[in-house]
């Protein structure tokens, strides 16, 4: 039983092939295997549950071992889904964005320094308490929620398998900021592509640009007209920036109404609102 439940785990948690994690495409691969590893967690806990381990010593190869690879791997491949849905193609390959992540997983290591040390440093000591199956009238005493079945769980395996996502996580991002600088200048540089297409004129998308400027909106107000423009430029295929001072010019020069493109989004918006309120 446990060798046909590692040969499946080393089967479908083999992830260490040339993979762009944070490259906007790869989000159906990253969905895919999200739930191809729900599937690989469903299977073990099948087998496992109802089975009578030989020995202690097969008990902890399994919750200390093998359910972790898998664990493992799920969170670290959920934590990538989180922050390719939470962020736009605009933001993805920041640097900024990278730094925050690596530091949040930094928080882990920190509360959780002695059982990381311990798992580091390859000790034993603690194994039959910490990787044996829960008792089930222990299982109030539990922090983690996936113990919510004694068959198939134990104190600290699921602890193991986050520390582990989080050092994994932690690499994923060094590798960008440190480890390939050439990959990041590379990576920055890849034009945007979105399946948003601006049709107003460019004129207009000036007026709201520098509407959003003055009114100070990005970073407390001291993002600059370039930076803005910058991200104008996911829908306006790298044209923002041309001549932008020359077209405000332009806005300014209207000699009935300088803030005409404002104005048609103001009162369009109040017409819908009074529309839904009748």
């Amino acid at each position: 039983m446990i060798h046909t439940i590692h040969h499946l785990i080393e089967q479908q948690t083999n992830l260490d092939v040339a993979f762009d994690y944070f490259s906007p495409e790869q989000l159906c691969f990253i969905k895919s295997k999200v739930l191809e590893l729900e599937c690989l967690l469903h299977t073990i806990h099948s087998y496992i549950r109802t089975y009578s381990f030989k020995n202690i010593q097969e008990e902890i190869l399994f919750f200390k071992e093998l359910k972790p690879m898998v664990v493992k791997e799920y969170i670290f491949m959920i934590w990538l889904q989180k922050i390719h849905l939470q962020s736009s193609h605009c933001t993805l390959y920041k640097k900024d964005l990278l730094k925050k992540q690596l530091q949040k997983t930094k928080k882990l290591f920190k509360t959780e320094r002695f059982f990381y040390g311990y798992i580091k440093g390859e000790q034993t000591m603690f194994d039959a308490y910490y990787f044996t199956r829960l008792q089930e009238q222990n299982l109030q005493e539990q922090d983690y929620y996936i113990n919510f079945d004694h068959k198939i769980s134990c104190s600290h395996g699921y602890l193991k398998a986050k520390l582990l996502a989080h050092e994994k996580m932690q690499y994923c991002c060094a590798d960008y900021l440190m480890g390939k600088p050439e990959l990041v200048k590379e990576i920055e540089t890849i034009p945007i592509t979105t399946e948003l297409k601006w049709t107003a004129t460019k004129v207009e998308a000036v007026e709201l640009l520098y509407a959003l400027y003055y009114a100070g909106v990005f970073n407390n107000g001291t993002a600059s007209v370039q930076q803005i423009a910058k991200l104008f430029d996911c829908f306006l295929e790298g044209e923002m920036g041309k001549n932008i001072y020359r077209d405000f010019v332009d806005v300014k020069n209207r000699k009935i109404n300088t803030t005409k493109f404002l104005d048609k989004l103001s009162n369009g918006l109040k017409l819908k609102i009074a529309e839904e309120l009748k």
